[in-house]
């Protein structure tokens, strides 16, 4: 009985060495932002966030989703708009903010049931 037990588990530990890694998204990296007044709307700025270009690997062009919350308080990220993955490197939030105010962005890959993780949060201030 033992070397069943024992040759069952060498099978399972040899079969994990030679699994490969499940491969994981890239994470998109946001680099830039700006606001500018809003053209129908002066009252209220549109923000703009860019990234670097998107290192898809073996993944398909998908979409990039973009999470942001507003204010200074604690965070609580909604979905806010998403753009396809490729050639687009930016998102414009329109009608994002009036006053001082300030978002909180990160962004994602997403294709299907498929997610990458987060990029690194952006805090986009903006003053009247």
């Amino acid at each position: 009985m033992l070397r069943a037990w024992w040759a069952a588990r060498r099978q399972k530990r040899r079969r994990q060495a030679q699994a490969p890694p499940a491969e994981t998204p890239a994470a998109p990296v946001i680099n830039y932002s700006e606001y500018g007044v809003n053209e129908n709307d002066p009252e209220r700025f549109d923000i703009l966030i860019a990234w670097l270009p998107y290192p898809h690997g073996s993944f398909p062009v998908a979409v990039i989703e973009v999470w942001g919350y507003q204010g200074w308080g604690a965070p609580s990220f909604e979905l806010v708009g998403s753009v396809a993955s490729s050639p687009e490197r930016s998102f414009i939030h329109y009608l994002a903010a009036s006053g001082d105010d300030a978002w909180t962005y990160k962004a994602r890959y997403r294709n299907g049931s498929v997610y990458g993780p987060f990029s690194n949060e952006w805090v986009v201030e903006t003053s009247a």
